[in-house]
């Protein structure tokens, strides 16, 4: 085999790659924003979102705000939570999101 014919051969071996390669993109580009839609929805823990939106309604509910964060000091100014105290709120969702995270995980959930 001549060096020309081993080049020619390689040029057929890059032209049969990128082929499979443009190839696999377009079959694996999503059609419409339905399949974008249902593939991320697939993807999401529906129990961890339930649970992690119902904790974030107690932690906003007037009774938490009041009767626990307002036991911080600088947390709550007239019966609404300043910065000290949405900090301290997202901090305690942020865990709550950990926590939820490891029990599903762990299959309790």
């Amino acid at each position: 085999m001549t060096d020309f014919e081993e080049l020619e051969d390689m040029e057929d071996i890059e032209k049969s790659v990128k082929r499979s390669k443009k190839e696999k993109l377009e079959t694996d580009r999503p059609d419409s924003f339905f399949t974008i839609a249902s593939d991320l929805s697939k993807k999401v823990s529906w129990k961890i979102a339930i649970f992690l939106f119902l904790i974030y309604v107690f932690l906003n509910t007037r009774t938490f705000i009041d009767q626990i964060l307002g036991r911080v000091n600088g947390a709550v100014e007239a019966g609404c939570p300043n910065a000290k105290g949405t900090l301290i709120l997202g901090l305690l969702l942020v865990i709550s999101y950990i926590i939820l995270s490891l029990l599903v995980d762990a299959d309790v959930l």
